[in-house]
């Protein structure tokens, strides 16, 4: 276990997550899902925020320019300068008990989003696919916090997280269409090491996986269903990471704070804040942008 962590902004989120790498811009993007805020900071600058009016689950770039995000009431168009929003998608209006949680674009430029329940027990939720189109459907159903996404560099792998199985699946992902196939888990997490959440993937196709009440994130092969190296953040609730900085060799961090009580939050001050990991030992692969 390695502690080699940076704080890349000490704002304290309620829920910090969605961690996003702006490469044009050499910007992190990151949200505070209870609040309905999208955060913004490159070197040097403050944090600029953009407040909306319901919960965030997690935002894509777009190849139009803005972003696209995974809102409580569907799929939007956000202007963050202008901070407005433009509804596309509304899957589950008749569902007003799930919401929007963690969403990535697949390397068509296709958006994927998954919705789970406001109790984060019951296993009503769902994961969709927008293509560029505009045009949406449901490709997994069942879930209970859909969380972590990620595809291996061919392309022909879609890796997926539901947080409580405490597992990784993997299913055989076919490019032109966005079907996936022959679901299997490939990773088993053992309970004590927390929930499994965000997840992303380096050029060497391992995993990186945030573990909420965990206290870090580790990197796994999913070949082996090995665990690689553990890398400890000083707060329990570690949510989101991804690749960002010169190269995409800095691992950006985000963790919460949401629920911590007096006493926890005196333990854990950082609780709530953007760490960045420098030089992590991998380099990632820059955020696909959405093609509509």
């Amino acid at each position: 276990m390695k502690d080699r962590f940076e704080i890349a902004c000490d704002h304290r989120c309620s829920l910090g997550e969605g961690t996003l790498w702006d490469a044009g811009g050499q910007q992190i993007y990151w949200i505070d899902i209870a609040r309905g805020e999208i955060h913004r900071k490159s070197s040097g600058k403050g944090m600029e925020t953009c407040k909306l009016d319901q919960a965030i689950g997690s935002v894509a770039f777009r190849d139009q320019g803005g972003l696209i995000g995974a809102l409580k009431n569907g799929i939007y168009f956000i202007d963050f300068d202008l901070k407005t929003l433009q509804q596309v998608a509304d899957p589950e209006a008749d569902f007003p008990h799930n919401r929007f949680n963690d969403g990535k674009c697949d390397p068509q430029g296709r958006f994927w989003a998954g919705t789970m329940n406001l109790d984060e027990k019951s296993p009503t939720g769902n994961l969709y696919q927008l293509d560029s189109n505009l045009t949406i459907s449901r490709k997994i159903s069942g879930t209970t916090i859909s969380n972590g996404m990620a595809w291996n560099g061919r392309g022909d792998l879609f890796y997926f997280i539901d947080s409580p199985t405490f597992s990784v699946q993997a299913f055989d992902f076919e490019a032109a269409t966005g079907a996936i196939s022959a679901p299997r888990k490939v990773i088993q997490i053992p309970r004590e090491m927390g929930y499994p959440d965000g997840m992303t993937i380096d050029q060497d196709d391992n995993l990186w996986i945030a573990f909420f009440n965990g206290w870090g994130v580790s990197q796994w092969d999913p070949r082996t269903g090995k665990q690689l190296q553990k890398i400890r953040i000083p707060v329990s609730q570690v949510s989101c990471c991804t690749f960002g900085g010169f190269g995409l060799k800095d691992l950006y961090v985000s963790t919460a704070s949401i629920n911590l009580g007096v006493a926890e939050l005196r333990e854990q001050p950082l609780s709530g804040s953007l760490f960045v990991i420098p030089d992590c030992g991998a380099r990632g692969r820059a955020p696909v942008k959405f093609g509509g």
